[in-house]
């Protein structure tokens, strides 16, 4: 317990900016834990591994100092996180045509950064690059329905194989490159660009691109024909 534990003018004022930016049924994930905006001042825990309990206090705590009520009362206790997130996922749709989004074009998805203002451990001004991974559907009428959504979000609704390719690119996963290190062909396959090793950046065509953080430091091959069927 941390009945003791008083939240900063920070946490307060954080938490009050997050929640006010979430529409109604927008979700929110703690340590593992889901939350829902249920009510213009109510925030509804759904689900919450046991190992997240301390984060969820504190959660409810900041949301008693910010007059908004914390619901807690309907709680299911999860014993895979992960598993319960992509579950919950596969619920979601966009909000004006209610076309599920796991029916988007999940796997032509476009990552774009910017620069967002935030502080550093010691209270400084700061910019921090905040990613968003856009999911489109076409419709009827020309025009794509889109979404914009978090990283995480789109690893859950996505999967692994999804998640981890990009710009026609798949990363090489160890027994690929185990076998591509015994074979000795490493060298030639990044002499021919049959295989990259990404860093910050990639230039394809002239054109430079910033790499998403959770690919930096990847070994990727491109994707032929068959691994896209």
């Amino acid at each position: 317990m941390i009945d003791d534990w008083t939240p900063t003018q920070d946490d307060m004022d954080w938490t009050k900016n997050h929640f006010d930016n979430m529409a109604l049924g927008d979700t929110w994930s703690v340590s593992g834990a889901l939350l829902e905006k249920t009510d213009k001042a109510e925030l509804t825990l759904r689900q919450y591994p046991a190992e997240s309990s301390l984060a969820i206090e504190r959660v409810a705590i900041v949301c008693n100092h910010i007059d908004v009520v914390f619901n807690s009362k309907d709680a299911e206790l999860i014993e895979d996180p992960m598993e319960a997130a992509q579950q919950a996922a596969k619920e979601w749709v966009h909000p004006e045509s209610q076309i599920p989004l796991a029916n988007f074009d999940l796997a032509n998805a476009h990552w774009s950064v910017s620069a967002v203002p935030s502080q550093d451990a010691e209270g400084n001004a700061v910019l921090i690059d905040q990613w968003v991974v856009r999911i489109t559907h076409a419709n009827e009428d020309g025009d794509d329905h889109e979404v914009n959504m978090t990283p995480m979000d789109y690893h859950l609704i996505a999967g692994d194989d999804l998640f981890f390719s990009w710009k026609g690119m798949r990363v090489v996963e160890r027994e690929e490159a185990i076998k591509l290190a015994d074979d000795g062909v490493v060298v030639t396959h990044l002499l021919d660009k049959q295989i990259v090793l990404l860093g910050s950046e990639y230039v394809d065509d002239e054109e430079n691109f910033i790499v998403p953080p959770h690919l930096r430091g990847m070994l990727v091959s491109r994707i032929t024909i068959d691994e896209e069927e």
